[in-house]
């Protein structure tokens, strides 16, 4: 079963949000999925630089701060210590989030902060039953992520688009005929 969503989280958001730094911190996971984290916060950082967008990863974030406050800034989840983050860079936007594997299964989720405001304006989801499946699960949610800054989708046609494999096959019977 493959599934997506979005929700924006404030409604006093405009469509468009004005540009500015965003940074992309790699996304946390379980035990079976730490593996694929890094790989897929790479290519989610990537999709937003490609979007000519102003963005620092977490590997960008190694090199510019120092190694205690790298400890302390990076070791923190709850919203004051990602908007002390943000504040240090600068940077009015942060991208975080989970992969998490449960068994064949993947779930990712992400979430773009107003770091100024310390809170959430959108949230993306996205499940997919095989680890082949995860570049275009990532390409998705970048896509909606992107799309508070005017970015236009680079993916056309979604997993949910598409048929599995393990789907139902449905045949018909005209004459003698089997289409």
């Amino acid at each position: 079963v493959l599934g997506a969503s979005a929700s924006g989280q404030d409604a006093g958001v405009p469509g468009r949000l004005e540009p500015g730094k965003i940074v992309v911190l790699t996304l946390e996971s379980n035990a079976v999925a730490a593996q694929l984290a890094p790989g897929l916060s790479q290519s989610l950082a990537q999709r937003f630089a490609d979007a000519h967008l102003d963005v620092l990863s977490q590997a960008d974030l190694a090199t510019r701060l120092g190694a205690e406050r790298q400890q302390v800034l990076l070791g923190c989840s709850d919203g004051s210590c990602l908007a002390e983050l943000s504040g240090a860079l600068d940077a009015p936007y942060l991208v975080s989030g989970r992969v998490d594997r449960f068994g064949e299964k993947v779930v990712l989720n992400a979430t773009l902060f107003d770091a100024r405001k310390n809170v959430p304006i959108l949230k993306s989801h996205r499940e997919v039953d095989s680890v082949e499946l995860l570049p275009l699960a990532v390409d998705e949610l970048a896509d909606e992520l992107l799309g508070p800054f005017g970015v236009p989708p680079r993916v056309k046609v979604t997993l949910s688009d598409r048929v599995s494999e393990r789907g139902i096959n449905l045949s018909a019977k005209l004459g003698t005929q089997l289409i």
